[in-house]
């Protein structure tokens, strides 16, 4: 089974420098993630969101905050712990949160928990914190967020 998802990084201009991410141990191993879900479709109705719906959505839901598309990141995909023969394909959005109140853990219990976490830009730039291994391509997604973020952000206080 493929599954289009849709995942976010997301930024909070009050926490300046960190990215929120999810934090989920599987069988002993702990890893970080961008928050999100699959597409949600009607095949009867032949209707289905697309990624911006989805990922809007999908925060909301798992995150419990607003937020505000800033700009596609790229794509990347993982076969599933929990479902055999299952894989997603997601695209990645960085994002800011505009309203809410962050939840710390995963409402769908029929999931794996997670915990949502504020990590600091520059230990992901520096390759310092673990990020699910089984999703290719992640890595390289969360680096490239977490230079925009450092970058705008030393280039904002520069000017202040």
């Amino acid at each position: 089974m493929l599954y289009p998802a849709a995942k976010v990084v997301l930024i909070d201009p009050a926490v300046p420098n960190k990215l929120l991410l999810i934090f989920r141990a599987v069988n002993g191993s702990g890893g970080y993630e961008a928050a999100g879900g699959r597409i949600e479709a009607d095949f009867a109705a032949a209707t289905a969101e697309n990624f911006e719906m989805c990922a809007i959505r999908e925060i909301k839901e798992e995150v419990g905050v607003d937020v505000e598309l800033i700009t596609y990141l790229g794509s990347y995909s993982f076969f599933w712990n929990i479902k055999a023969n299952t894989c997603s394909c997601c695209v990645v959005f960085l994002g800011k949160i505009i309203g809410g109140t962050i939840n710390n853990h995963n409402p769908d219990l029929t999931e794996l928990p997670f915990e949502c976490r504020w990590v600091d830009a520059a230990d992901i730039i520096n390759d310092l914190i673990p990020v699910r291994n089984n999703h290719s391509g992640l890595k390289q997604l969360l680096i490239k967020a977490a230079k925009i973020v450092k970058y705008t952000h030393d280039k904002t206080s520069a000017i202040v």
